[in-house]
């Protein structure tokens, strides 16, 4: 909006003489120079007023006015400006299209200044480090990432500054870009640090769906580990280790742009990717496990089926259940166990989800208390919260007998009746959430304030009083008495009643309707009225900031109250899924083995309703049931088991119930999935190209323990080349020397139910199709072997395809299924003039696989320069050299 600022060609920052600007504005350009990038918020009086280029960029974004300011030259500045109390929505319209916001406000009182008042720059608000919980996702968290790249190596450290959580890991063997990008898209941060513009280019080729973060390029010196930053770090890590500088990297940030490190900001903690299932971007995305594929929302997701918490750090605490579902045995027990108790009595889980329901968002109250910016209705909030702890323990009581998990989250919540009875007897009910408008304080609570208030209350009584006098003395009985912040105390006449104004009435305003006077006694009383009302605003301004640093004193101990009761509900809505769904309890152990008897789709099974999903078994292990070949028609429900099987999996390991009769899950280390069909035009990479991209990442990364999902492998490509490539495929992933892995590989190549005669561990199954002449009807139960139709010409017709249509591909089939009978027979009197050579051929080209393998190693270990690499190199060269015996 261009307002009252009408010109061709706006006066820009970069054009201006700075020595002919007013003291004013040079004072602005000084602070705008400190700024850097950031929009300025400069305070004049009650507004922020941006300037310049701001101001025509903050104009825009947040459709306010813009309009001109005389600043010294002959062209006036471009302005706009916001009220300072109803900042936060402009600063996050500003946040949300990628801009930094520096707040700079007056540091010395006006009524002392001497000259032009002093202003300084006290924090910069960027998308990773705001604090306002307008415009923040209450449900998610809202991380800053720091990424600090060493040659091909990786160090990682996050930090939500809103919740406290700190934590670091390093990628430095195996696949370190590819464990990166896997944790950016678990994290999905809204900022980025790094040392490295590499790290941009690798975020924008492979995340698209990120494009939207804010990404800081930093000097590498502020990467360097400091005393102040190594504070943070644990006593004892593992080693070698680049989470420190990315750590350092952050902290440094968070330093240049806050002030200070957040004080709920604690020790680092250390964690290894391998303690978590591994779940890349291409699996989080398919199986939908936080967002639906096609809206973004949560509906139509797996964490639209089981989210019954009932407080936003609860959400944000089941979300993590789901991105990093557990792989260790011995937790998901104890996991488990709490999830069975909270189960088995409905009455007092019930009790806990209704007080749960009254627990405000204690770790981002926490997160504002620590940083000093909690108002009067923030403190009772956390009060209202503190109230609930004492049920909430009895309630909690019922379950830990039966669950260690829970009897430790139980001693972990600590009522802090202290905080409690401080906030109750200080804070007034009815309290304001500016700190200076006073009516903070509660009666009987500070002699000095009681004193103050009832000075101000007889200054009140005293004009009520006076009103009533001069009404009586002028005969003016619509005189009254009013105060604005220009004026001060004035007496209104209105124009009807001017003739009755006394001489000793003095002119003060003249407004369209009447007059504003002053009398020497009501200018007497006035100084002392205000004097009173400042001095009690100045008292209630201090006793409030003593309690809220009493309070702050305990926000470690608040912090575990929080976590725990953040615990206690992403528990208890496990619990509430489970028993909605009439899900059952899965054994789990580290065999391989995954026996699912009448497994149902989570989601779909949700949106279908009760009793109309078709349930199916499923049976896998690392020994004859390794490798099932799914054939069936489209449509008939294939990519609909293979993820309803994965799903089932990750629910396990999550330490849900799972949607089946019964279920026995060998833990998987990973879930990798191929499924579905697009392409990369933004990177040049087609569909084909994509397929093949994923399906290499996932044979080179995946282990015996993994889950795979491959749907329609070597679709993308012509027939004979994509059978070949489907089938070289499933080789390598079945067999002994290679994966092994446990896999659902769905396929409408045919030819490939003929494997599971030569090949160990693979086997044939179907989606049943009830035929009914030209019409069929999908059954969507699973049988086992394998079929030899795909039906795609009666999807077809369904899809509603013209009739003329269908019939001339009716014909089309019959002409090539003539002409490849024909083919086969030829293929297969070829094969057999010549069986032996073929043999001796194929032998020869694995035995020079295996010395080429040979050749490679030894080169490798020739190139080693024993005095001069690092452990990191050390841990690569052997990573690399297990992968070359291997074959991979």
């Amino acid at each position: 909006m261009t307002g009252g600022y009408q010109v061709s060609k706006p006066l820009v920052l970069a054009d201006v003489d700075k020595d002919k600007l007013t003291p004013m504005m040079q004072q602005f350009v000084e602070q705008k120079s400190k700024a850097g990038e950031a929009l300025l918020f400069f305070r004049l009086g009650d507004f922020y007023e941006l300037f310049f280029d701001d101001a025509l960029i903050a104009s825009r974004i947040c459709e306010i006015a813009l309009t001109g300011r005389d600043c010294g030259l002959e062209e006036r500045a471009p302005m706009c400006g916001v009220p300072y109390h109803a900042a936060t929505g402009y600063i996050n319209k500003l946040l949300a299209a990628n801009y930094k916001v520096a707040i700079c406000e007056q540091i010395e009182d006006p009524a002392t200044a001497q000259g032009l008042v002093e202003r300084g720059i006290i924090r910069i608000i960027t998308p990773g480090t705001r604090l306002d919980e307008e415009g923040l996702p209450a449900r998610q968290n809202n991380y800053l990432v720091s990424i600090y790249k060493s040659l091909q190596y990786y160090g990682l450290s996050y930090t939500d500054i809103t919740t406290g959580e700190f934590y670091g890991t390093s990628f430095v063997l195996g696949n370190p870009e590819m464990d990166l990008l896997s944790e950016l898209a678990r994290l999905r941060p809204v900022e980025i640090v790094s040392n490295s513009s590499e790290v941009r280019d690798l975020l924008t080729a492979n995340l698209p769906q990120q494009q939207d973060v804010t990404f800081n390029l930093r000097d590498e010196a502020g990467f360097v580990p400091s005393e102040n930053s190594s504070a943070y770090y644990p006593k004892k890590y593992q080693q070698p280790a680049l989470w420190p500088q990315a750590a350092s990297g952050l902290l440094s940030y968070l330093t240049e742009t806050t002030g200070v490190i957040p004080k709920n900001l604690r020790e680092l903690k250390e964690y290894s990717v391998s303690s978590y299932m591994r779940l890349n971007p291409t699996t989080r995305r398919n199986l939908e496990l936080t967002r639906n594929i096609h809206s973004g929302s949560t509906r139509g997701s797996l964490i639209g089926v089981i989210d019954y918490t009932q407080t936003a750090m609860g959400a944000r605490v089941l979300r993590s259940y789901i991105n990093q579902p557990l792989v260790n045995l011995s937790a998901l027990h104890d996991r488990q166990n709490a999830v069975a108790a909270l189960v088995e009595d409905y009455t007092a889980r019930m009790s806990l989800l209704e007080l749960l329901d009254d627990v405000y968002d204690l770790e981002r109250l926490n997160a504002k208390l620590a940083q000093g910016r909690v108002n009067p209705r923030d403190l009772l909030a956390l009060a209202a919260s503190l109230r609930l702890l004492p049920a909430i323990l009895e309630h909690l009581s019922a379950f830990t007998a039966n669950s260690t998990l829970l009897a430790a989250l139980s001693s972990q919540i600590d009522p802090h009746n202290e905080c409690l009875q401080r906030i109750e007897s200080a804070i007034d009910p009815d309290a304001p959430i500016n700190i200076s408008e006073g009516g903070i304080i509660r009666e009987g609570y500070s002699e000095e304030i009681d004193a103050l208030r009832s000075a101000k209350l007889n200054g009140q009584d005293w004009l009520i009083a006076l009103e009533g006098r001069e009404r009586e003395r002028t005969g003016i009985r619509n005189l009254k008495i009013g105060y604005n912040r220009v004026f001060g105390y004035y007496i209104e006449v209105s124009r009807g009643n001017l003739s009755l104004v006394p001489e000793y009435y003095q002119r003060r305003q003249t407004l369209v309707n009447s007059e504003r006077f002053i009398t020497e006694e009501l200018k007497s009383m006035e100084n002392t009225i205000l004097g009173a009302q400042a001095r009690l605003d100045s008292a209630e301004y201090q006793a409030f900031c003593g309690i809220r640093d009493e309070i702050a004193a305990h926000v470690t101990e608040l912090l575990q109250t929080a976590r725990a009761l953040a615990q206690l509900d992403a528990l208890i809505s496990l619990a509430e899924a489970s028993q909605r769904n009439n899900w059952v309890r899965p054994e789990l152990n580290e065999d391989k083995i995954i026996d699912i008897t009448d497994g149902e789709h989570p989601v779909v099974a949700d949106v279908l309703g009760p009793g109309r999903f078709v349930t199916n078994d499923t049976y896998l292990d690392g020994g004859d049931n390794r490798l099932l070949i799914l054939t069936g028609p489209n449509m008939s429900g294939k990519s609909t088991y293979m993820r309803q099987v994965a799903l089932i999996v990750l629910l396990a390991q999550i330490g849900c119930f799972v949607p089946a009769k019964r279920a026995v899950i060998g833990l998987a280390d990973a879930i990798y999935t191929r499924i579905g069909a697009a392409d990369d035009i933004a990177s040049g990479r087609s569909t084909f190209m994509m397929e093949m991209s994923e399906l290499a990442e996932i044979i080179s990364d995946a282990t015996d323990r993994s889950l795979l999902l491959l749907d329609e492998i070597g679709r993308g490509t012509g027939t004979i080349d994509g059978l070949a490539i489907a089938q070289a495929s499933l080789e390598y992933i079945s067999q002994a020397e290679h994966l092994r892995a446990r896999t659902l590989f769905a396929t409408h190549f045919h030819e490939l139910v003929d494997l599971a005669a030569r090949i160990p561990g693979i086997v044939n199954y179907h989606v049943q199709v009830d035929r009914r002449g030209e019409e069929m009807v999908f059954l969507h139960r699973l049988a086992k072997g394998g079929t030899d139709d795909s039906f795609g010409i009666e999807v077809a017709a369904l899809a509603g395809l013209p009739d003329s249509l269908i019939m001339r591909a009716r014909e089309h089939l019959a002409n090539i299924e003539d002409q490849r009978a024909e083919l086969t027979q030829r293929r297969s009197r070829r094969r057999k003039s010549a069986p032996m050579e073929s043999r001796q051929e194929r032998n020869l080209f694995e035995a020079s696989l295996a010395l080429k393998r040979n050749d490679e190693i030894i080169d490798c270990l020739r190139a080693v320069d024993v005095n001069a690499i690092t452990p990191l190199d050390a841990l690569r060269i052997l990573d690399e050299l297990s992968k070359l015996a291997r074959g991979e």
